[in-house]
């Protein structure tokens, strides 16, 4: 019995459960593969990639003794996908395929530790994590829905805080470089606890549009870490264990965790967040805080960051400001004002320098088509001309810096064999003058020019951690300004003769300084939470201080700066750090790697086209179309290049009571993307006889099968230049339906039809800020034109073009958003075709030859309560929207119809069940203005791709 109640709640879990299959887009399909095949993974990679791929392979094999050990579960064999040629920094593990995919560029806020190293530590766990879960469940789920079953037991059961927390503790306690001992990931829950006070659990999980939420990652540090350290280090590992042997029983986490610590998460959080704070209050009491002044004006009353502070020629602070309310800006902070310079696009992170009245940065753009083939762009802007230049090099380009007769520019560059470079380009041409790299291929990171031009200062990121360099463009020879440690430093400045930069060593960021003629290195400040992005200018230091409310600008006298000579030694240890790390299997240590041992081989991707990888039997559930989910039973495959998707299975229409089997496949691994659909089955259909004198206007039915088949390919491009992106995907399709054994009752009904459509689909866009609900400025366009080709039925055809218009509003975050559409069929027999042009809200759609529809909506936020209702649903936002529609109908070309409305809708934006997508719950009253008549309408809907 207990196994039939699981069965059914997971059944009713996977309703909703379309977000588990996805693809994360394509690589060039010019890219060659290459495989390694190791005892437990499989590495599948662009073959120019092959020596870092070996080096990973042998990262991953190193790990897997040491990533299970607190979980218990050696994980079975995965495969791992690499994306080389993206600008993207990142990795992730999904379960349904379940595979690994890592994204291999670096990026300048790397910490102190190699990054595929990093990558190769924390997506294991991930691995473990879902190993564990998959082997714990009950057999009967995974004969029955396959991978499906363990990614809903995942996303419905086990919070992002505990996966992403969990991974973070593992990075850490196997290593000395993880994210749990780095000042800058653990200051902002510190300053959120002791200025702004304990969130409530909702609040802390889900986050809120009211106040700054620090992310689950270090959250999740906090929970994870603090729990194991009271309970014990195999606390999670029953706990996972109790949760997947009760699936989708009713809270089986709460009940797992009270079991194994006496207390609920939901007062387990409080307790540990109370001791906390004891302890982080006790730490900032024995501070001696370094004096400022506070530069900006505060333009913004929520959490706002200002970032890469640099000086002008004129003596004035330039800042990126990064805020919930607005777009990013390059703002001027001078004589107690702000001023915005230049609205950028995707500033990469640590990529933004200013010397004299010229800027320079590097920008993210999109491949116009390829997902994972992104890139990067240095921008110049000079703030007295408002001249613009952009340049683009084989290779990615980071940190950008200006010398001081602004003839060249430094640039950290990474290519797509893994190759880390200092590059030099002229400003002018944007051409490359000359390249370094390192003899170990250490990662570049922050390059500055000393007021020479003759020498540039960088950190240089190794095996063996972060060091300061000095390299001479002369002679091309680099030497060691500082040794390496396992801490992080950072953001190095470059001002007479003095580096000014980050360091973690007394367990806070602090702003430290070296003078290059002596080597003698300083702390500069004492700061409560962290301190970055200095710079020294005449007798002051100008930096940013974390605060609740974010990074701000300040200034400090160069007579009150602390001058303590620096150690170079990390002073301050992490005892939670290291508490955990004793339950370990000690530190990995990743040198001496033999990577010979591989013997890679091509990977053909045709021959890799399937990979079933979930079912479900008694339920027919399709990923990729409105069909949703019904009885019967399905097959899915995505292949592990996430390139080719299928879905087949056969479902029982309950309104026909008639079977169907389906066939659903894309293809997105060509330029243009195919889509392929079929279904065949029976019709069951009631209508109203016309046969005769005897039977008519009884309800008779009529049976037949059908053959309906759609094929169709489309080109989505995407375009971003700076603030704008805009996006173009023009679509041709082609459908069919066949009746088949069709009785003769059936013939009027049944159909028999083949068409064609055209679509063009256009849109530009502001991008948007956090808290706003719509793009402030952009136009989407959709012309359609459908026709009828062929068959017994001539079905006409119909042509249709709509466009949404949006605008700001008379406040933050209000919008207005104007509809126009306009839409016209040949005959009534184009009623096959979908409606594509809106009727007004609140009166139902019929069949017009014509029609031109109108509508004008202003939306705006009411407030941001961050409310519970117990556990059922979380509000963070409540928005409305004043709504006038209007459309001029034309039946038959011959008589006009005008029909109009005007409403409110009333949206609560949150989480039901604390599961992880986001929802909307609305209200709609339209007031028909013809007739004087209201409706009623619940809305909802889902943010997929918010989770």
């Amino acid at each position: 019995m207990r196994y039939l109640t699981t069965i059914l709640l997971l059944t009713l879990a996977l309703t909703t459960a379309k977000a588990q299959y996805f693809s994360t887009g394509a690589d060039p399909a010019s890219i060659k593969w290459n495989q390694i095949n190791t005892e437990n993974f499989q590495l599948i990679y662009p073959s120019e990639y092959e020596s870092k791929a070996k080096q990973f392979a042998a990262m991953m094999e190193r790990v897997y003794d040491y990533g299970y050990h607190t979980l218990g579960t050696p994980p079975k064999k995965i495969s791992i996908v690499f994306h080389s040629r993206t600008i993207t920094s990142n990795g992730m593990v999904a379960i349904a395929p379940k595979r690994m995919e890592i994204y291999s560029t670096p990026n300048q806020d790397v910490y102190a530790q190699d990054w595929l190293e990093q990558l190769a530590v924390h997506e294991f766990r991930h691995v473990v994590q879902v190993g564990k879960l998959e082997q714990e469940l009950p057999l009967i789920l995974k004969i029955l829905f396959g991978e499906q079953a363990t990614a809903v037991a995942s996303g419905i059961y086990i919070p992002f805080w505990f996966l992403e927390g969990d991974a973070v503790v593992t990075e850490t306690t196997l290593t000395e470089s993880g994210r749990g001992r780095h000042p800058q990931f653990l200051m902002e829950n510190k300053a959120q606890l002791l200025e702004n006070g304990q969130f409530s659990y909702d609040k802390i999980t889900l986050g809120s549009y009211r106040d700054y939420v620090p992310n689950r990652y270090a959250f999740g540090w906090w929970m994870v870490g603090g729990v194991r350290e009271k309970y014990g280090a195999q606390v999670w590992e029953k706990v996972i264990n109790r949760v997947a042997r009760r699936p989708l029983s009713f809270n089986p986490l709460n009940k797992a965790i009270k079991l194994e610590t006496g207390y609920k998460k939901e007062k387990l959080y409080p307790q540990l967040w109370e001791e906390y704070a004891r302890k982080w209050q006790a730490e900032v009491d024995e501070l001696d805080f370094t004096s400022y002044t506070l530069l900006e004006t505060v333009p913004f009353k929520r959490y706002t960051n200002y970032l890469y502070t640099d000086v002008l020629a004129d003596g004035s602070i330039v800042a990126v400001r990064k805020s919930r309310q607005d777009i990013t800006r390059i703002v001027r902070l001078k004589n107690g004002r702000e001023e915005a310079l230049f609205t950028p696009g995707s500033i990469l992170d640590g990529s933004f320098s200013a010397t004299g009245n010229k800027l320079i940065w590097s920008e993210s753009r999109p491949h116009p088509r390829w997902t994972h083939a992104s890139y990067s762009k240095t921008v110049i802007y000079d703030i007295n001309t408002k001249q613009k230049k952009e340049f683009r090099s084989e290779a990615n380009q980071f940190s950008p810096a200006i010398n001081n007769i602004q003839t060249l520019y430094s640039t950290a560059s990474t290519d797509n064999r893994g190759n880390y470079k200092l590059q030099i380009y002229d400003i002018n041409t944007g051409q490359l003058v000359s390249g370094y790299q390192t003899p170990s291929n250490d990662y570049i990171i922050s390059p500055v020019w000393d007021d020479s031009c003759n020498n540039i200062y960088y950190i240089a990121l190794g095996s063996e951690g972060k060091r300061i360099e000095q390299f001479n463009i002369a002679n091309k020879q680099s030497i060691k300004i500082t040794q390496n440690v396992r801490y992080d430093i950072r953001n190095l400045n470059y001002s007479d003769g003095q580096l000014t930069y980050t360091s973690a060593e007394t367990g806070i960021d602090n702003i430290f300084s070296i003078d290059t003629n002596t080597g003698k290195s300083t702390r500069l400040t004492e700061v409560k939470y962290g301190a970055d992005y200095s710079v020294m200018q005449n007798d002051s230091l100008y930096y940013v201080n974390y605060t609740a409310d974010g990074y701000k600008p300040v200034r400090t006298n160069r007579s009150e700066l602390k001058g303590e000579e620096s150690s170079q030694k990390r002073v301050v240890s992490n005892t939670l750090a290291d508490k955990l790390a004793d339950d370990e299997k000690g530190i990995i240590d990743f040198s001496n790697l033999d990577t010979t041992q591989f013997s890679p081989t091509r990977y053909r991707k045709l021959p890799h086209s399937f990979n079933i990888h979930s079912w479900s039997l008694g339920m027919a559930i399709d990923a990729f179309s409105q069909m949703g989910t019904m009885p019967g039973a399905s097959i899915m495959s995505q292949n592990k290049l996430g390139t080719s998707l299928a879905n087949v299975g056969y479902y029982y229409d309950l309104n026909e009571s008639r079977g169907r089997t389906y066939l659903n496949y894309s293809y997105i691994g060509w330029f243009p993307v195919i889509n392929v659909g079929m279904q065949y089955g029976g019709r069951n259909i009631k209508y109203i006889s016309t046969e005769n004198t005897e039977t008519e206007g009884l309800e008779k039915r009529a049976q037949w099968d059908e053959l309906e088949m759609n094929l169709s390919t489309s080109l989505p491009l995407s375009f971003s230049t700076g603030k704008y992106s805009q996006s173009v995907q023009p679509t041709i399709g082609y459908n069919l339906t066949k009746a088949l054994s069709t009785n003769t009752a059936a013939v009027a009904i049944a159909d028999d039809y083949q068409s064609m459509i055209y679509s063009l689909y256009l849109a530009n866009s502001l991008r948007r800020s956090e808290l706003d609900i719509q793009s402030r400025w952009a136009q989407v366009v959709q012309l359609t034109y459908q026709s009828s080709i062929g068959g017994l039925s001539d079905i006409g055809e119909q042509f249709s073009v709509a466009s949404n218009l949006y605008f700001p509003g008379f406040a933050h975050h209000h919008g207005i958003k104007i509809y126009n559409g306009y839409q016209w069929r040949s005959s009534e027999r184009a009623l096959v075709y979908d409606d594509i042009v809106r009727f007004p809200r609140g009166h139902s759609s019929y069949y017009t030859k014509e029609i031109y529809s109108f509508g004008a909506d202003y939306v705006m936020p009411i407030c941001y309560p961050d409310f519970s209702l117990g556990r059922i649903f979380y509000t963070q936002r409540i928005r409305s929207s004043v709504f006038y529609d209007y459309a001029q109908l034309n039946p038959s070309l011959e008589n006009t119809t005008n029909i109009s409305s005007a409403g409110i809708e009333l949206y609560a934006d949150g989480y039901v069940f604390r599961l992880p997508t986001p929802i909307t719950l609305g209200f709609r009253t339209a007031y028909d203005i013809n007739t004087d008549g209201y409706t009623f309408q619940f809305l909802f809907g889902i943010d997929l791709f918010g989770i």
